[in-house]
């Protein structure tokens, strides 16, 4: 039995720098060589008995009940909404994570959305390549009025960027208690209910967790209420946006435009990829070079933590 399994299949692709320090550390360690999210019924053998684990997105219910050796958690990334945390405290398994080394570049992708579709930029090198040579006006970042419907790390460092560009406006929309809190500091800050933000903004970008309460966020309803022009960009979690309404609105709406990253079901094979109107990324919002590798080397730092029985640096307790 191996100490560590990492579920990621592209775990240590461009630097071996992670696996190297484990193996001075004296872990020993198996990867996902499927080259596919793990299923858990289908998982491997040092999955199923290994005392650490460096996970990704997959669902963890079934691993946490079946490994009776499972020690230690680290979440390569930063959401944790795949992570019974309730079935780790009856098991007494540690839960960590690697939230610093992704907010700015998920932050950067956003912006590169939004800038793409003010300026069409995507929709005319489409058109270019079909041998259409037309121009249509776009719009600059002091026009519009940007709405961030979640404001926690990645939402904060969204808000850092695009205020640096002079945009018209910036409005905020969050309900968990320690955001709101912010807003009695800082009565700067444009706080507002969903429904003004999505009425009120030419650009709505999500950044929240996919919980039970925001599974679905943005369907039908919410689409109606927004701009005919609004452009609307998920970096976040597939699940937020329903996909089958976002279809049924952008092919009525030719002038509202989005981009997503994240699906309810990856790899992607959707009815979404039939329209001209949308961007669609592979789940790349955090693969840079450094980000990637800072996620690998902070995981495995926090592992060999564990190992040696120092703190770890980001344990989620709860």
């Amino acid at each position: 039995m191996k100490d560590l399994y990492i579920s990621t299949s592209s775990f240590a692709n461009i630097n071996k720098d992670s696996l190297d320090l484990l193996s001075r550390n004296n872990i020993t360690f198996d990867i996902n060589k499927s080259g596919k999210k793990i299923v858990p019924s289908d998982a491997s053998y040092e999955y199923k008995n290994c005392k650490y684990l460096i996970a990704g997105t997959e669902d963890l219910s079934e691993v946490i009940i079946n490994n009776p050796n499972l020690k230690f958690i680290c979440r390569l990334g930063l959401g944790i909404e795949n992570v019974p945390i309730s079935l780790l405290n009856q098991k007494k398994i540690k839960l960590s994570f690697t939230p610093a080394t992704v907010s700015k570049t998920v932050a950067e992708m956003t912006l590169g959305l939004m800038l793409n579709l003010l300026r069409r930029i995507s929709f005319f090198d489409r058109d270019m390549k079909k041998d259409i040579w037309k121009k249509k006006m776009g719009k600059s970042l002091d026009e519009v009025v940007i709405g961030i419907v979640g404001y926690g790390r990645i939402g904060q460092e969204v808000k850092k960027l695009i205020e640096k560009l002079s945009v018209k406006k910036i409005l905020l929309h969050d309900t968990s208690e320690a955001i709101l809190k912010l807003k009695d500091k800082d009565k700067a800050l444009n706080f507002c209910g969903l429904k003004e933000l999505l009425i009120g903004s030419d650009i709505i970008t999500l950044h929240l967790p996919l919980t039970k309460d925001t599974d679905g966020l943005i369907g039908k309803n919410e689409l109606s209420m927004m701009k005919d022009d609004a452009i609307l960009i998920n970096c976040s979690r597939g699940g937020l946006i329903n996909e089958n309404d976002l279809y049924n609105h952008l092919s009525n709406h030719k002038t509202f435009c989005a981009a997503l990253d994240t699906f309810e079901t990856e790899p992607y094979d959707g009815i979404l990829k039939s329209l001209n109107n949308i961007i669609l990324t592979p789940h790349v919002s955090s693969s840079t070079v450094h980000c990637r590798n800072m996620m690998e080397m902070s995981a495995v730092n926090e592992t060999i933590n564990f190992h040696l029985g120092k703190p770890l640096k980001n344990e989620i307790i709860s």
